[in-house]
């Protein structure tokens, strides 16, 4: 079975399991080894207090997306539509001279390619192996107040 590498805060690839055992691409200090995995989170309906009263059945968009991100590698995706998930870019912090990518801590911001919707929803995924801990999503939404 192939396994995923993270050392010493980096993505090191992959590995096959032989015997119960793999072979690092090196000699590190701190080692995570394990499955590959998907996970997905939706939102819940995008309602609050709007010039006209409730926004809850008013048409909206939601067009930026802000993040606060802690120690994130580059696996988030978001969008509106499962299968239209468009990736969040420059989530890494630089690389040291001939080293890896690093984990990316603070602000990001992103356009979001949301629909016009009476219930417009977003989702966030992470589609590649690594961490990340969001810890506030920060959604702009336009309202098309009746």
């Amino acid at each position: 079975e192939t396994v995923y590498i993270w050392a010493d805060m980096a993505y090191r690839g992959t590995a096959v399991v032989t015997a119960g055992a793999i072979t690092l691409p090196g000699t590190y200090s701190r080692i995570f080894v394990g499955l590959n995995f998907t996970s997905v989170w939706k939102s819940l309906k995008v309602a609050y207090g709007a010039t006209k009263g409730t926004a809850v059945t008013q048409p909206k968009i939601i067009s930026d997306m802000g993040l606060v991100l802690d120690r994130a590698s580059d696996c988030i995706v978001m969008g509106d539509t499962p299968g239209l998930l468009q990736r969040l870019t420059k989530t890494s912090a630089p690389a040291l001279l001939g080293g890896a990518p690093r984990y990316f801590s603070g602000e990001a911001y992103a356009k979001f390619n949301g629909s016009s919707d009476k219930d417009p929803r977003f989702i966030i995924a992470t589609v590649n192996p690594g961490p990340v801990t969001i810890k506030a999503l920060i959604p702009s939404i336009e309202v098309n107040e009746r």
